[in-house]
């Protein structure tokens, strides 16, 4: 609110005809959130919901529909004060007094019946605890009646002041009276909130880095370096907390601020940063990281060349910030023509100096194929394109991290719609099947053919016999669902395609906080806004001809999920879950920690098996026999001191385990204190 101008916001709905039903997209959709039915209370209560408003309904249906221009709210059922929806207004006072609600309101015919509704108003500054506002009440308006009013001036709580969590819940329930037929639609529209300057100088807490509220990585990123800022009247120190590990600290306050490097682990980590000012008003900014259980990796098809100043087309700005934007781990290019000094400059400059590369050399490549990497290019090469004459099908072998590599053919078939076109893609497709067949690569490892395939529609015979060895089967599409890719959006001519051993890995891509199930096609002109650095039309260049399709791909997941030392597969073999144990736990009490008899190979649930030694036997008096409990497999070291206080002594090393028990003869220096132990070989 602090920055809207005269501290002041309005809603109108205008646009509400394209929000998306979970509120992500749509001018002015992000500020609302759908919420699931569920809940205690009895009806009404903010915290009862009977009917979910996380999709839109439409017709005599419960739930939240679009209106003309409004957003319509409807419960049903005959009986009073039994069904109930709602949606969420988020707002942020932070640095400013919240000041007052307004809206319009009007019924809206469904379609007969007297049956009456009611619409109420909840605030929360934690969404956790609600008070209604009750001078927003509009209470049993009658289905088939037309009216409708103004709600102005209902004056905000004072807990809303520098409350950077602030919400208001529209809660529609089916109200007192009628007795036949529909309940009607209550329509909220010109939604209005203001601010006052603050009274007192709030502090002010912002965390910008993660950039965004929300974000997700992968099982591999285990720590965070957590940022931001915080006003001049934050003062003091700044109390941080981690939800999901109970981890929590304190650092000075500062104008900018980091953290040290934060431990995440694998589920939603809830990052708090709170401050407080000299009377002890306070701040909080927080980001919500998800740590997935699995590593990806994506795979991007681009032809994304673009008519540069000198009037030739390369590859320049715009489809460096759409790479830049969109991070793809592995890229097939094609026309991978440049103005930088070279290709590996191109690469340092938009991807980084850590990636790879390789362009089909074929002198008469006119507008090249090439695949960058992430990873290594351990292996690369050409296929000739007897259909083509200015171009080939360039390959490279990318090393994967784990024990399967990533076969990548990058290609760009023969263009044009008609059916010696399509019958010269076809013969290209049987020289790919081919070739690959030829290159014999193992059967456990991916491969991926993508490019520009130029086909005009999904039917295409060289579609077909690709078949054989890859798939087609999750096909991208943007946020209204077009799957076409050519920049007219007529025709779906690029591709990611998987062998299907990788298609089983497919996993949904997000983007700027999207989730796109099939993967993306991506149109930088229908995001507001786009991820940064994409500009709204970079994907409209001078001389664009296609969209950037991407996919993704679970690269492997994690063995020990929780960290913990001990694989979860194990523990849910032996405790019924990965959680019920931990490094530190001793389930059958027998005085070994859970983590060390995984390590041992004992049974964690059995408390006669550990690492137990018995007491050591003197067959002569010289000698002494040293016996211990053993497991197949494992290997040992026997230690001996004379006294404690100066440790133990390894005696013998590598001793391989003779299950169920191993018995080791040591002689010992005559007259001393003996004292013995035995530990795992590493």
């Amino acid at each position: 609110m602090a920055s809207q101008p005269g501290l002041a916001y309005a809603e109108s709905f205008a646009d509400v005809a394209n929000w998306a039903a979970d509120f992500s997209s749509g001018a002015g959709a992000i500020r609302f959130g759908g919420l699931p039915a569920g809940g205690s209370g009895t009806i009404p209560s903010a915290t009862r919901l009977t009917t979910a408003s996380t999709n839109w309904a439409s017709g005599s249906t419960g739930g939240k529909q679009k209106g003309s221009g409004a957003l319509l709210l409807l419960c049903t059922s005959s009986s009073d004060n039994t069904t109930s929806v709602a949606v969420d207004f988020y707002l942020d006072f932070s640095g400013v007094d919240a000041g007052t609600l307004g809206f319009d309101w009007a019924t809206v015919d469904n379609p007969t019946g007297d049956r009456k509704s009611s619409l109420r108003v909840y605030a929360s500054a934690d969404g956790a605890a609600f008070s209604e506002l009750t001078t927003a009440q509009v209470l049993n308006v009658q289905n088939g009646v037309a009216a409708g009013g103004t709600v102005a001036g209902v004056a905000l709580p004072a807990s809303f002041h520098n409350c950077a969590t602030a919400r208001l819940r529209f809660y529609v329930h089916n109200g007192i009276g009628g007795s036949t037929g529909n309940r009607p639609k209550l329509s909220l529209d010109n939604l209005a909130v203001t601010a006052r300057a603050a009274i007192g100088n709030y502090p002010t807490v912002a965390i910008t880095n993660p950039a965004a509220a929300s974000l997700e990585v992968d099982f591999a990123t285990s720590n965070l370096v957590v940022a931001g800022v915080a006003g001049t009247n934050t003062t003091g120190q700044l109390v941080w907390s981690n939800d999901l590990t109970g981890a929590y600290g304190w650092i000075a306050a500062g104008t900018n601020w980091a953290l040290p490097a934060l431990r995440l682990a694998v589920g939603t980590n809830v990052l708090a940063v709170r401050g407080t000012n000299a009377a002890g008003d306070a701040a909080t900014a927080r980001a919500t990281v998800v740590r997935t259980p699995y590593s990806y990796f994506t795979v991007m098809a681009a032809n994304l060349t673009d008519r540069s100043e000198a009037d030739e087309f390369r590859y320049i700005g715009t489809s460096e910030r759409i790479f830049k934007g969109l991070r793809p781990d592995v890229v097939a290019i094609q026309e991978w023509l440049v103005t930088n000094a070279n290709r590996r400059a191109y690469v340092d400059a938009v991807f980084g100096t850590n990636f790879s590369f390789y362009v089909e050399p074929y002198s008469g490549a006119d507008i090249p194929n090439g695949i960058i990497s992430r990873w290594p290019i351990v292996a690369s090469g050409e296929w000739t394109d007897n259909q083509v004459s200015y171009r080939d099908f360039a390959w490279a072998t990318i090393d994967l991290p784990g024990t399967q590599d990533l076969h990548v053919v990058s290609v760009h078939l023969q263009s044009g719609a008609d059916t010696d076109d399509e019958a010269k893609r076809k013969k290209e497709a049987a020289i790919l099947t081919n070739q690959i067949r030829r290159a014999n690569w193992p059967a456990s490892d991916f491969i991926v053919i993508a490019g520009d395939f130029n086909v005009p529609n999904r039917s295409d015979d060289s579609l077909l016999t690709l078949s054989n060895v890859v798939s087609d089967s999750h096909q991208p599409a943007d946020q209204a669902g077009d799957k076409d890719t050519n920049l007219t959006r007529g025709a779906p001519y690029d591709y990611v395609l998987p062998s299907h051993l990788l298609n089983a890995r497919h996993a949904t891509l997000t983007v700027g906080g999207l989730a796109f199930p099939e993967g993306l096609v991506f149109d930088s002109r229908i995001w507001n806004p786009p991820p940064a650095p994409i500009q709204t039309n970079d994907s409209a260049g001078t001389d664009m001809q296609h969209l950037a399709v991407m996919k993704k791909f679970v690269l492997s997941t994690c063995a020990d999920c929780d960290e913990d030392g001990m694989p979860d597969a194990w523990e849910t073999g032996h405790f019924g879950s990965p959680t019920n144990a931990s490094a530190g736990t001793d389930y059958d009490r027998d005085g070994f920690p859970d983590a060390h008899e995984y390590q041992a190979g004992t049974q964690p649930t059995n408390r006669t098996s550990g690492l137990f030694m018995k007491e050591p036997l003197a067959p002569t008096t010289t000698n002494y026999l040293v016996r211990w409990d053993s497991v197949a497999g494992k290997r040992y070291r026997v230690l001996r001191s004379t006294n404690l206080l100066n440790g133990f002594t390894a005696i013998r090393t590598g001793v391989a385990a003779d299950a169920p028990g191993n018995v080791v003869t040591d002689t010992p220096p005559a007259g001393a204190t003996l004292i013995y132990g035995v530990g795992l070989e590493p």
